[in-house]
């Protein structure tokens, strides 16, 4: 499925893209979360640029994908065990999602991808490591849109409660059924765990966490998309060329955006 990309030439263009965005969450309630990143053009397909680290570690390693639920039970297990050396807090032992989220943090590798509700955040992490040659992209997907999906795929009000009913994934046995079962069904589910880190709180934070890790995140998010018109309605995708980044970084700069707001204490 082919994505159309949008061009940004400068901040003024920047931000009339982010005025439509908001218009269009004020008019139709959609939620936009962000996502920022350095553009990989080597990458076979347009979604196959969103990688989780998990998934980055295994194509590293030259491991198949298919070992990704041993693997990160493994992960999970061996973090779990040396936590209570550098935690001040430790989650209980099946509290999934705070488990995941400080591996996140301490740069283990997750089945979660990190996203943002902040538009001006994701545009910092799409600029903030570009090189000469380079370019960035800022993602953004209406999350109200792929939750309606995932309901489709469990229509049993029980069997979708990490969804509504518990979106922190606070009943662990829900995480288990819908993300750690032997069927694993593909889409991406925005989470976050109950209890927030300060990074997850000055990035305005949250995660995509897919479904199926057997298969690439490219894979699961793209099964909520089956139409071009929906990928149109729900997803956009804009380039920001490495000639324009110093004065969008000038203006995140001066909106107290950068790197010692967004990484307290590193």
């Amino acid at each position: 499925m082919t994505i159309k990309y949008t061009y940004i030439d400068g901040p003024r263009d920047l931000f009339e893209h982010f005025l439509a965005l908001d218009k269009q969450r004020q008019t139709f309630r959609k939620v936009w979360i962000y996502r920022g990143q350095k553009s990989c053009e080597d990458d076979s397909g347009d979604f196959a640029k969103l990688k989780t680290s998990l998934e980055k570690a295994l194509l590293r390693n030259e491991h198949p994908l298919k070992r990704a639920p041993g693997l990160e039970r493994g992960l999970l297990r061996k973090f779990k065990r040396q936590s209570e050396l550098f935690l001040e807090h430790v989650p209980d032992k099946g509290n999934y999602m705070e488990w995941f989220a400080l591996m996140q943090e301490h740069g283990a590798p997750t089945r979660l991808q990190d996203w943002t509700y902040s538009f001006f955040v994701a545009l910092y992490f799409a600029l903030a490591e570009l090189e000469k040659g380079d370019h960035g992209e800022l993602w953004a997907v209406d999350s109200t849109y792929l939750v309606k999906r995932i309901e489709a795929l469990y229509p049993k009000r029980s069997d979708h409660a990490c969804v509504k009913d518990d979106p922190n994934a606070q009943v662990y046995t829900n995480f288990e059924r819908m993300f750690m079962g032997r069927e694993p069904k593909q889409f991406v589910c925005p989470m976050n765990p109950y209890k927030f880190n300060p990074r997850l709180i000055v990035q305005q934070g949250l995660f995509l966490c897919p479904g199926d890790i057997t298969r690439p995140f490219a894979e699961n998010i793209e099964s909520h998309f089956a139409l071009p018109r929906e990928l149109d309605k729900h997803l956009k995708v804009f380039k920001i060329e490495n000639k324009v980044r110093p004065e969008l970084m000038q203006m995140l700069h001066s909106m107290n955006i950068g790197e010692a707001s967004l990484f307290p204490g590193l």
